[in-house]
């Protein structure tokens, strides 16, 4: 006689890949450093502030008091924030995507560029909202960000700022003086 509720049939029990959102951004991202010749750096950070898409609230690392809540209590939200920079100039960056996740992992909400989205979804004004259910899928829309054509163009900056620094030692310890 089978279960009245037949959670074995409708739940997955099955051990899946669990390896935290930030670890394969940043595994992927060290394999950007080394293809740029050490010149574009992707990081990954921690982020503390409110994020805001273009369609609305998105999501706050800051708890809101409410008097009467149902559902999940205690939950750990982990909000980070993916940025290009080089080292030579450190008033610049890029904000690629803040991604979040709770206390499960995956799945993980991206919100994306708008102009990173636009290129990902072919399409001018996209919805810049991505859900990635799992790190399969993560690491396929951090690929898919990184080749956008707004993030290569992005990288090609970063290259050239270095070749100023290059050219011109005088800048390097003084990035307020660099004739961009």
């Amino acid at each position: 006689m089978g279960s009245e509720f037949e959670f074995v049939k409708r739940l997955n029990f099955d051990d899946i890949d669990l390896i935290a959102p930030e670890d394969v951004f940043k595994d992927i991202l060290s394999r950007l450093q080394n293809e740029t010749k050490g010149i574009v750096q992707g990081n990954v950070k921690e982020y503390l502030g409110y994020v805001k898409s273009r369609f609305g609230s998105f999501f706050s690392s800051k708890e809101y008091a409410e008097t009467r809540r149902l559902g999940a209590q205690g939950e750990k939200r982990n909000l980070f924030e993916f940025y290009l920079s080089t080292g030579c100039y450190q008033n610049y960056k890029f904000r690629v995507c803040f991604f979040e996740y709770g206390l499960g992992r995956y799945p993980v909400q991206l919100i994306v560029e708008e102009d990173v989205a636009d290129d990902i979804n072919m399409v001018l004004e996209s919805d810049n909202v991505f859900i990635c259910e799992t790190r399969k899928a993560l690491k396929e829309m951090i690929l898919k960000m990184l080749n956008t054509k707004r993030v290569l163009t992005i990288m090609q900056e970063l290259i050239r700022i270095n070749q100023i620094y290059k050219e011109n030692p005088q800048y390097k310890n003084n990035s307020d003086n660099i004739p961009f």
